[in-house]
């Protein structure tokens, strides 16, 4: 499943494109499978991710007879596909119509999921993407309106509450923001930013200071932020300040590092 083209064939997931191109013109989808038949899926980012790690592993940790694993990524049905559009096009509608005999008989063939073991345990990959994040990715490919403030809030939201706390942001910042992204070795490491950039986060974000963030006061932020932004600014701002002190110490990164070690 992927952004960069607008137009693509006729496969069993594929209405599931055909739903969210029409959702970004404002016209109504005709349902063409079972809605509650779930399907798996894999989304561009994470199959790279993971046709990458198959790459680079060491030929002695792959257990697989024939190298050959399954990519998975995220299982849905078409209804949770409609509803999870609804959130960032509300007006959107779904034809419950004639179904298409073809592609509602394969759908009912396929597997509701792939098995996760051998990429996990050779691999060390699982899927990162979830529905709201590639709702909202598909969307903006073909719309102008960013909706990636709502995406991620739904993401952070796990529990689907309306509402997130210190502990689900968190969770958030480290596997999305900062997982995979150290630069600058275990001297300024962002994964032991993680909580002061959430404490910082909550300060801005909780106006009424209850502990939680609501939908509203999320897009408020968002409006004139951007989370990604935000913990790239303020790793380099602590970053800025720590090359400073070794500057006075007259000491470079790797000498500071060694005086540690």
């Amino acid at each position: 499943m992927g952004t960069t083209r607008s137009v693509w064939g006729n496969g069993t997931t594929e209405y599931a494109l055909d739903a969210l191109l029409a959702a970004s013109r404002g016209q109504s989808f005709a349902c063409p499978i079972d809605p509650q038949v779930c399907l798996p899926m894999v989304y561009v980012d994470d199959l790279m991710r993971g046709l990458l790690a198959l790459q680079f592993a060491r030929e002695d940790e792959l257990q697989e007879p024939q190298r050959i694993y399954n990519m998975p990524g995220l299982s849905f049905t078409a209804q949770q596909l409609f509803d999870e559009i609804t959130h960032f096009k509300p007006d959107f509608r779904v034809e419950y119509g004639p179904l298409d005999a073809n592609m509602d008989k394969f759908a009912k063939l396929w597997p509701d999921s792939l098995s996760t073991e051998a990429s996990l345990r050779d691999l060390d990959y699982e899927a990162d993407v979830t529905l709201p994040r590639v709702v909202a990715g598909v969307l903006n490919a073909h719309s102008s309106r960013q909706l990636s403030s709502k995406a991620a809030f739904r993401s952070i939201d796990t529990c689907q509450s309306g509402r997130v706390n210190d502990y689900m942001l968190e969770k958030f910042v480290s596997k999305y923001l900062v997982r995979g992204r150290e630069r600058s070795g275990y001297i300024a490491r962002r994964q032991d930013m993680v909580g002061d950039i959430v404490n910082e986060l909550m300060t801005r974000m909780d106006i009424d200071q209850d502990g939680v963030v609501s939908m509203e006061d999320f897009l408020s932020w968002s409006s004139t932020h951007n989370l990604e932004a935000f913990v790239e600014e303020y790793y380099a701002e602590r970053v800025a300040r720590v090359q400073a002190g070794l500057d006075e110490l007259g000491l470079t990164w790797r000498e500071k590092g060694e005086a540690r070690a």
